[in-house]
């Protein structure tokens, strides 16, 4: 019986998480680009933003460019994508190396320890989405490979 109290609670907590999406501020944070230009997520505020926390050597992570790559070509100018690299040891010639492989125009990042972006949106799996709303909102949060489509119909609301 203690067991069917304990799943329950659990599902319910499940079910609550997933209602604060849409409500939940996004995190701020401060990175420099692989360029060296430092930019700040409030930089964005009255855009839609698409994180994507990847690795270069990550599978799934190649599939989630394919689908960014296709829909960065359909998206206006008042969506930006930022793809934020999570493996420390990877440097920025490996991350400029898979920008060129998949041909990527958007910005392209490297956490740092100070700053510690993956653990502020509590990426546990790469690849992981977060799209946030022109008023600073979490709208979707998914962790394994979004599709383009799936992408666009939140973009679109």
């Amino acid at each position: 019986m203690k067991s069917i109290f304990k799943i329950s609670g659990i599902m319910v907590l499940f079910l609550f998480s997933g209602c604060l999406q849409g409500m939940e501020n996004a995190p701020d944070f401060t990175l420099k680009d692989v360029d060296g230009n430092s930019f700040s997520l409030h930089d964005f505020k009255g855009k839609i933003v698409i994180l994507d926390f990847m690795a270069t050597w990550c599978t799934p992570c190649e599939k989630q460019m394919e689908e960014l790559v296709s829909l960065s070509k359909e998206i206006g100018n008042d969506t930006v994508i930022i793809s934020i690299d999570i493996d420390l040891s990877e440097n920025i010639q490996q991350i400029k190396s898979f920008m060129e492989k998949y041909n990527a125009t958007w910005i392209f990042a490297r956490d740092t320890a100070e700053e510690k972006v993956a653990a502020k949106y509590n990426v546990v799996a790469i690849p992981k989405i977060v799209v946030i709303g022109k008023d600073g909102k979490i709208l979707y949060s998914h962790s394994g490979v979004t599709e383009k489509e799936k992408l666009l119909s939140i973009i679109k609301g």
